[in-house]
């Protein structure tokens, strides 16, 4: 259901009409299953092609067809994703002319993209040619068809072809079906003849298949609202033909269904991976299996899959392992719940927040190569608490396994899984959280509390993990103290860090906190020590800011006498000198002396 992202409103509309249907119940009685195609054309737009009927046939139905790059028909896309299950093949009709202009249809109205959408449906099957049997589309012999899709002259709204044109979407007529002889039909896809805004180029199969994907079943997987709620990643566009997928190789190559997609529909089964296992995995295509982790929160797991990047994932932009975050929860966020957003087709809408989210190997912001395992960044392990990519749920609580030893082995994917860090809220939790930031550093502390039913393990460490926010770049550490150290900072940068308590490879609650790092402020180098920190008993560290590039080692003394650490404990009142004693590659030396009170 493709939308066009500047009509806001009108998004509720196409989601009002396209209440998935029952077609992939139907489909897994059946072996076979054939469904009706019209071509409509109008009394102002007429379709350019010599033969149109031939045409679509050919690009619905001829195995192997390669018009303009294809990689394959309509057909050979859903028989390749359902093999073994059923196939398809779609009739097609003589062209029918309907005696209205194409904006009567194709025009926006105060509600919706297309005016009179319905009514063009009905009256194509109302008008449909006698020699043209819809009663063998009904394979069940119910009296009904669950789907007929139309393919109109001209071209689509929604790749650029005007207002007037009519936008490609799936729409259902459930509770008011349109009827043909005695037949009724529930569902529509809608397709153009031409691609693009201009031009007389056949239309790929691409877009044909995401419509039809609507119809058996399958919600949008892109950012339906823009940048209303912040403009999301997605599945990267091509992972998915219910992204942009279906636009990859000009609309040629649609990729295949994936995990999601697959556990949608009930292509495969469900394999719940457990820990200290090695697992081979077929590549997608291939794999009758669904490889998912659960997580504490219901509704909220982990699909594991394996792309090789070839046949109809030729164009996905990489192969290995892919992993989605999958939120079908009450968690609650932009006033709807992810259970809602999958219900409303606003699935990847949140950015914040994302309810089938890619955990790409190299990090956040990565581009599509960085997104498989190993892929073009040689990753090769998945764990909850280090890397730019981490194994945690929403709630930032690790899941129990983790992955190692990712490789690609003889055309199939390998992991060891192992049994990583899990959950307990009784673990002790850090409070009073303080951070005294310098430039290229921070110190941290805060203080450990039990939790109400918890009892203190003799083996209780804190993990600190730190991110700089605007790159992603993270690091992590583990200290058996309430205080440390976090490096790797650059000056003037925002940071957010979280700590928690571990012991026996189980998680407490993290407490969260964000700070910016000092900045770059002069050319000319300075002793900083901050006031507050001048207190008798106080353990102090001592900093240089704006320190340049070429520093070789920076040595320290107090009242004239040399330190061993950057660290002081002030053991009593009165003034004390600090000297620092900094030299440079070139062989020059030069001292800067502060003197400070302690009270």
């Amino acid at each position: 259901m493709d939308l066009i992202l500047k009509y806001i409103p009108i998004v509720l509309v196409w989601v009002a009409l396209a209440v998935p249907s029952k077609a992939y119940a139907n489909v897994q009685k059946n072996t076979k299953r054939i469904y009706p195609v019209l071509l409509v054309e109008f009394e102002d737009v007429k379709f350019t092609m010599e033969n149109p009927k031939t045409a679509f046939h050919n690009m619905l139905n001829r195995t192997g067809y390669n018009t303009n790059g294809a990689s394959g028909c309509a057909a050979d896309w859903l028989n390749a994703n359902f093999k073994d299950i059923c196939t398809f093949e779609f009739i097609v009709s003589d062209v029918i002319t309907l005696p209205y202009p194409a904006a009567e249809f194709g025009a926006h109205s105060s509600t919706s993209n297309d005016s009179n959408i319905l009514k063009m449906v009905r009256e194509a099957c109302s008008t449909m040619p006698e020699e043209f049997n819809l009663e063998s589309c009904d394979t069940d012999k119910d009296g009904i068809v669950g789907n007929i899709s139309i393919i109109y002259a001209g071209h689509s709204e929604a790749e650029g072809g005007g207002d007037d044109a009519i936008w490609a979407h799936q729409g259902s007529m459930e509770g008011n079906p349109a009827t043909a002889g005695t037949v009724e039909i529930l569902s529509y896809t809608c397709t153009p003849e031409l691609k693009g805004a201009q031009g007389d180029t056949i239309s790929p199969p691409g877009t044909f298949c995401h419509e039809f994907a609507h119809y058996l079943g399958l919600p949008d997987m892109y950012d339906t609202n823009g940048e209303n709620e912040g403009l999301s990643s997605a599945l990267y566009g091509t992972l998915s033909i219910m992204d942009r997928g279906h636009f990859s190789n000009n609309g040629n190559t649609p990729p295949y269904l994936t995990s999601i997609e697959r556990e949608i529909l009930g292509i495969g089964t469900v394999e719940e991976l457990l820990p200290d296992t090695t697992y081979i995995i077929q590549p997608l295509q291939d794999s009758k299996k669904l490889y998912r982790i659960s997580t504490s929160t219901e509704g909220e797991y982990f699909l594991v899959e394996y792309r090789n990047g070839s046949g109809w994932d030729k164009y996905i932009g990489g192969k290995g392992m892919v992993i989605y975050h999958i939120d079908k929860s009450s968690n609650t966020f932009g006033g709807l719940t992810a259970a809602q957003r999958w219900e409303f087709n606003n699935i990847n809408s949140f950015s914040a927040h994302e309810c089938a989210k890619v955990l790409p190997a190299a990090g956040q912001g990565c581009p599509v190569d960085g997104a498989f395992f190993p892929g073009s960044n040689n990753v090769r392990e998945l764990l909850s608490y280090r890397g730019n990519t981490q194994l945690k749920d929403w709630n930032g609580y690790a899941v129990g396994i983790g992955f190692k030893e990712i490789s690609i082995q003889g055309g199939c994917l390998s992991i060891k899984t192992i049994r990583d860090y899990s959950f307990n809220d009784t673990l002790p939790q850090a409070v009073d959280l303080m951070v005294m930031p310098y430039q290229k550093d921070a110190r941290i502390e805060w203080r450990g509390i039990e939790s109400k039913h918890g009892t203190r393990s003799n083996d209780l460490r804190w993990l600190v993990w730190w991110e700089e926010n605007e790159s992603g770049k993270s690091h992590s550490m583990v200290t058996d103290t309430s205080c440390c150290h976090i490096n790797n900072l650059a000056p003037g940068k925002e940071y957010t860090f979280e700590i928690r308590a571990f012991a026996n490879r189980e998680f407490g609650k993290a407490a969260v906190q964000s700070f910016i790092s000092h900045p770059v402020t002069s050319p000319y180098p300075y002793i900083s020590i901050a006031k507050e920190a001048l207190k008798l008993g106080k353990e102090i560290d001592l900093r240089v800011f704006n320190l340049p590039s070429d520093v070789l080692y920076t040595n320290w003394y107090v009242n004239g006498k040399r330190l061993e650490k950057e660290t002081i404990r002030l053991t009593s009142s009165g003034e004390i000198e600090i000297t620092a004693g900094i030299g440079y590659k070139d062989g020059s030396y030069e001292k800067i002396t502060k003197r400070i009170n302690v009270k």
